[in-house]
């Protein structure tokens, strides 16, 4: 009895895995998803002071986990301070 029980398990989960892989793929695609798309690249980071701008960094943005979480990586142009963020 428990080892049909288990192969009707295994052939149930077989059967639903290509239905959960197939929604996985698209489940960060859209017009939310579309607006985070617009912030990866390579970004210079600078402040405004009085005497004018100075440049703070490079911060690097990138879609991670098939596009639904953002990733960053800050680093100041002597790369003395960094950071990685992902969100």
């Amino acid at each position: 009895m428990r080892r049909a029980g288990a192969l009707a398990s295994a052939a149930a989960a077989s059967l639903l895995a290509p239905a959960a892989g197939a929604q996985a793929e698209n489940a960060c695609t859209g017009p939310a998803y579309d607006i985070a798309r617009r912030f990866v690249g390579a970004w210079q980071e600078f402040s405004v002071t009085p005497e004018g701008e100075r440049l703070e960094g490079r911060l690097d943005t990138t879609l991670e986990a098939g596009g639904c979480a953002i990733a960053q990586a800050f680093a100041s142009p002597d790369g003395a301070f960094t950071f990685r963020s992902l969100g």
